[in-house]
């Protein structure tokens, strides 16, 4: 069974963003940040702070649509943040491409795409479903940005620390890129 993002998703995201009650604390990723710049703990609330202000926009990716542009007015955009999703969508390599394409259609050149993924998964559950993760390394999601006209500025692959049976892969990926410039 192939997962589409859905209105909770983007409802989970806007809560997180509104300091709404109930919403999934990422506070912690915030504090990792902070210390890979070196700083001290007590700028990880402004670090966050800043983040939330920096989005003005949520868009539920959809396939089916023939151009992810025009979900946002034809404007495009600075940054785009992929978080498991890639993977989560695509059936295979192709698709995989498809859906990398479609996300770089909505930057401006010089601008940022941030990939966070997983590498060599198969599946992941939820209750009694188990669902298909299209299985990827970090080699071929390298060559897929490079592909598309991206140039690298950093991939990290962070081993899995953890097994359990709710869901299988070697390393969680992450990986930030730039647009090139036309011309």
């Amino acid at each position: 069974m192939l997962m589409r993002t859905n209105e909770k998703c983007i409802m989970e995201i806007l809560k997180w963003q509104g300091d709404r009650t109930g919403a999934f604390c990422w506070g912690h990723a915030a504090t990792h940040v902070v210390k890979l710049e070196g700083k001290s703990d007590d700028d990880s609330e402004a670090k966050e702070l800043k983040l939330k202000e920096a989005i003005t926009r949520v868009v539920k990716f959809d396939t089916d649509t023939e151009s992810l542009a025009d979900l946002i007015g034809g404007q495009q955009a600075d940054c785009v943040i992929s978080a498991w999703l890639l993977g989560m969508i695509s059936e295979n390599e192709e698709e995989y491409i498809w859906n990398l394409r479609k996300m770089i259609e909505l930057l401006k050149p010089g601008g940022h795409l941030i990939i966070l993924g997983i590498t060599n998964a198969s599946y992941y559950t939820c209750g009694e479903q188990k669902f298909h993760v299209f299985k990827y390394d970090e080699n071929f999601a390298k060559k897929a940005l490079v592909g598309e006209g991206m140039t690298i500025l950093q991939c990290e692959a962070t081993p899995r620390k953890s097994k359990s049976h709710l869901i299988d892969f070697d390393n969680v990926l992450f990986i930030t890129a730039c647009k090139q410039n036309k011309g």
